[in-house]
């Protein structure tokens, strides 16, 4: 079976190249809410060279949901993470107001296992609609 072991890792590989082109979009750091409302054109610089801009309106919505002491230690984009052995979507937590936040946004609780809210696809659609510039996908193979 040593040829079958070859080929899953050639497809392994071939998956995980596809996922690294696809996650071209991604920040190449991640800046504070604090940082980004104080800049005049809130922006990240990308892996693949380009810029993101963020929507100021957004902003000052999260802002208004999150703790004021948060505001420095909250990182934007959230990253959504879609998972596709598992066909999971994620969001990692990093501050304790981020569920807090992402629960109103969605206009109901998310389910939180490992410092990770597990989203439905319906979920998604409701924060991304809402959120549209401060959340990003990144796919994981």
């Amino acid at each position: 079976m040593p040829s079958e072991l070859i080929t899953d890792r050639l497809l392994s590989g071939y998956l995980c190249r596809e996922a690294g082109c696809l996650n071209t979009q991604l920040p190449r750091r991640r800046k504070s809410l604090s940082e980004l409302m104080a800049e005049e054109a809130p922006q990240v610089l990308l892996a693949d060279g380009s810029t993101h801009f963020f929507r100021k309106k957004e902003l000052r919505e999260i802002a208004a949901v999150v703790d004021s002491a948060e505001h420095s230690s909250m990182l934007l984009p959230l990253i959504i993470e879609v998972r596709s052995a598992e066909g999971d979507i994620a969001i990692q937590s990093e501050t304790p107001g981020e569920g807090a936040m992402l629960a109103v946004f969605a206009g109901m609780p998310l389910a939180e296992r490992a410092g990770c809210f597990w989203l439905s696809r319906r979920q998604v659609g409701i924060l991304r609609r809402r959120l549209r510039t401060t959340t990003q996908y990144v796919f994981i193979a």
